[in-house]
Formats: C-alpha cells, sequence, structure tokens
C-alpha cells in the first residue's frame, strides 16, 4: 500500500482498527502474540529485514566451511553425525 494515496491510507487505518484479526506489525505479532491473529502488516523494511539476517546466517556458515574445507578429519566427523554411519579413515577429502 501506498500511504501517499488517501484510498490506501483509508484501507490501512481500517486495517490497523481490527485489532482482532490483524497484527500492526512484525514486532507485535512476537511481543504479544493472541491466539485470534489471522494476518500480519508487514512493511518493506519487515521484509528486508528478515532477509537480511537470513543471508547473514548463510554467509556465516559459509565462513565456517571455509575454516573446516580442508581438514579430513573434521569433515569425516561431521558427515557421521549428519548420517549416523561411519566413514573409513582413508577416505579421500575430494568425497568429503
Amino acid at each position: 500500500m501506498h500511504l501517499n494515496d488517501p484510498i490506501d491510507y483509508i484501507k490501512y487505518k481500517i486495517l490497523l482498527a481490527n485489532t482482532d484479526l490483524i497484527a500492526p506489525d512484525l514486532q507485535t505479532l512476537r511481543d504479544r502474540p493472541k491466539a485470534t491473529y489471522k494476518f500480519v502488516l508487514v512493511s518493506d523494511s519487515d521484509v528486508n529485514d528478515v532477509a537480511k539476517s537470513k543471508m547473514t546466517t548463510k554467509m556465516q556458515c559459509y565462513v565456517e566451511y571455509g575454516k573446516i574445507e580442508n581438514n579430513a578429519d573434521v569433515l569425516r566427523t561431521v558427515i557421521e553425525i549428519i548420517t549416523s554411519k561411519p566413514l573409513d579413515k582413508n577416505t579421500k577429502l575430494d568425497f568429503l
């Protein structure tokens, strides 16, 4: 919605007035959730913040992987934990 447009602004205010079904923002939904909420009003900045946090997590994962990508023992242990299957100690790094 473009709040500069009077019609959109009126629609926005009507949505805000329906406090039983519509959470006014994501913060309210997290802090004081109601069982009756079925919708939430989301701003562009909220969407960007969520995308940024997801990207940051993925970037951190790649950094951590970069630290162990040449260590066969650590990679073997990680794979064994994830798959619950033992690997041979002579498994090549390329395979891991």
